[in-house]
């Protein structure tokens, strides 16, 4: 593994240790080319298979355990890998332009992994079924605290 403030590869970013249950839908990435950025040296490139939406996922994140849900980002938010990779594996490219994130900067949160409750419950949207299940489960949220601030105003 990398030490600290080493930005050089990580090594064993082997697709058979990749936690694709975390992943529905998401495929490894069809990008042509050389991935220029140092970060993506110590992460996976994913793509929505849908979308062709592109996420990096830290692989130290993975290594470290198997039951969480790894740090994810958009691949257009690389900033937030770089700032994941300094502040909780201490990986930092010096050559990197600008100052090292702080904690002040930048939310040090658990990862949360699912950005919606079709990707949290592993909902096929493609499945009107469970499309219909994702697409009504936010309102039910909404009428009960409707109805919870009715109720306390009373």
């Amino acid at each position: 593994m990398s030490t600290p403030s080493d930005p050089s590869p990580s090594p064993d970013l082997s697709w058979d240790t990749f936690p694709w249950k975390f992943f529905s839908g998401y495929t490894v990435s069809q990008r042509p080319g050389v991935k220029r950025k140092w970060v993506w040296q110590h992460g996976y490139d994913v793509e929505q298979s849908t979308s062709e939406r592109r996420r990096w996922v830290c692989h130290y994140c993975i290594l470290k355990t198997k039951a969480a849900v790894p740090y994810s980002c958009a691949e257009e938010g690389l900033q937030n890998a770089k700032s994941h990779l300094w502040l909780q594996h201490k990986i930092w490219n010096e050559t990197e332009k600008g100052s090292k994130p702080t904690k002040a900067g930048w939310r040090n949160k658990a990862p949360q992994g699912n950005r919606n409750i079709a990707e949290a419950w592993g909902l096929d949207t493609t499945n009107p079924r469970e499309q219909q299940i994702a697409n009504n489960y936010p309102s039910i949220f909404a009428s009960a605290k409707q109805f919870s601030s009715k109720s306390s105003s009373a």
